[in-house]
């Protein structure tokens, strides 16, 4: 405890007014004396229950400061891909885990720049083998012509129909 009063230690260095991203699990209440620390530092939380909604928060406004606390990372099976798409493309957000145990004050860490360096080495690895299954599409991609197309060249009027159906009154 940094003043004998406060519940979780939060680093001091580098610590701002802003949006704190406090990232808890389904099945658990956000820790009240985390929320409690975090507001007395002029931080405000927001409460995230999934990966999805905390990259969907960060890309809101790219330009804000911000802080992410993952709360009980053990209980986040892909923690590091997601600390890896902050770290890739949100790089200025800091991320901290934080650790309740029973009987304990709870403990909030910094979550290292280079922490899960392996788990992206194993993303690039399974991307490089799986790729060839992505080609056809990008292929197919690269042959479209250049410049406007006209309504017959996307699509001809028989894919038409069977896209639309019969029109009303008509027998199918």
């Amino acid at each position: 405890m940094r003043d004998g009063k406060d519940p979780v230690q939060l680093p001091a260095k580098g610590v701002f007014p802003g949006e704190c991203l406090v990232l808890v699990p389904e099945s658990a209440e956000a820790p009240a004396r985390l929320l409690q620390a975090l507001t007395k530092r002029g931080l405000y939380p927001r409460t995230l229950r999934d990966e999805p909604s905390v990259m969907s928060v960060l890309a809101e406004r790219v330009d804000d400061r911000r802080v992410l606390v993952v709360v009980e990372p053990g209980a986040w099976p892909r923690l590091g891909e997601l600390i890896l798409a902050v770290r890739t493309f949100h790089s200025d957000v800091l991320c901290w885990s934080y650790t309740e145990s029973s009987g304990t004050q709870g403990r909030l860490i910094s979550i290292p720049r280079d922490s899960f360096v392996q788990e992206a080495e194993q993303a690039e690895d399974l991307y490089q083998r799986t790729s060839h299954r992505r080609r056809p599409i990008v292929d197919l991609l690269n042959k479209v012509p250049d410049g406007p197309l006209s309504a017959r060249e996307i699509v001809t009027q028989q894919e038409l129909t069977m896209l639309l159906g019969p029109a009303p009154g008509e027998a199918s």
